[in-house]
């Protein structure tokens, strides 16, 4: 159980490492635009709530397409952000890692159904050729009438 749960993770590892560096490094791009004379952070709370948001979606639905679901992907998504939300923003920011870590649970379940629905598709195509491969088979074993 162990080895199945660690090979998880190491298949989580590329998206949790590119939604950290989003969460990480992409403030302090965005600190570096605003200027100083504002005395509200007007360009940081608009990065908050749409840049992440679309980053966090964009990775969980890939993970999902091509992983499927699996419920440690939001969790981890969810104790990334934390430390940079309260890194870089205030304590009352603290909902937005409830926000980062449904947005990352709804769209890597999105992936998942989707990647369902194109593997029952190949599945179907497959058993259709199949058929298709066996049906003059059978229709050459057949004795002439």
């Amino acid at each position: 159980m162990f080895h199945n749960l660690l090979k998880n993770i190491v298949g989580m590892l590329p998206f949790l490492i590119i939604v950290g560096a989003a969460f990480y490094g992409l403030p302090p791009v965005a600190w570096m635009f605003e200027d100083p004379m504002l005395k509200q952070a007007t360009e940081i709370e608009r990065y908050i709530v749409l840049a992440l948001p679309v980053v966090c979606f964009i990775v969980s639905v890939i993970y999902g397409g091509m992983r499927g679901f699996h419920a440690l992907f939001p969790l981890l998504v969810g104790v990334i952000s934390l430390p940079a939300v309260l890194l870089y923003y205030n304590y009352t920011a603290w909902i937005y890692v409830v926000i980062y870590t449904v947005d990352a649970a709804v769209s890597s379940g999105f992936g998942a159904w989707y990647r369902a629905l194109s593997l029952d598709e190949k599945q179907q195509k497959a058993a259709e050729a199949q058929a298709a491969k066996a049906e003059p088979e059978a229709a050459e074993g057949d004795p002439p009438a």
